[in-house]
């Protein structure tokens, strides 16, 4: 279990701001992590004072070092946005990765209906190859 907190302050445009962070990480093993976080940002310009606020949090699974895969998840009260991420990696040989991406993007507007109103899919192959 890891466990941290800070918090950083400066210059911001013409006002400044305070971002303070905690974060609880926990790895049982060597297969399966898990991770949560929260961070509030608190701005003070000229114009007036607010704030944000973002929740999020990972799990990582790796099946072993050439397959392996996390699901992340995101949100913020400014945006009243939530993004949920889904990647799995495989590396079939060396110098050969295939990434396959899921990403769902939404809005949070009504907090009893939460509308998923974007989704995006993507694969990528790399093969890495010599010149000699």
């Amino acid at each position: 279990v890891a466990v941290s907190a800070g918090v950083n302050w400066g210059r911001f445009y013409d006002g400044t701001s305070t971002e303070w962070e905690a974060d609880l990480g926990w790895k049982p093993g060597r297969h399966f992590s898990a991770s949560a976080g929260y961070q509030r940002t608190d701005i003070r310009l000229p114009a007036g004072p607010f704030a944000v606020d973002e929740f999020l949090g990972r799990l990582n699974i790796s099946l072993n070092p050439r397959l392996y895969g996390s699901v992340f998840g995101q949100w913020n009260n400014d945006d009243d946005e939530i993004l949920f991420n889904f990647r799995v990696t495989w590396i079939p040989k060396p110098g050969a990765v295939l990434y396959f991406v899921f990403n769902q993007f939404g809005d949070t507007l009504d907090p009893h209906a939460w509308r998923m109103n974007k989704t995006v899919a993507m694969v990528k192959f790399v093969w890495y190859f010599s010149t000699k």
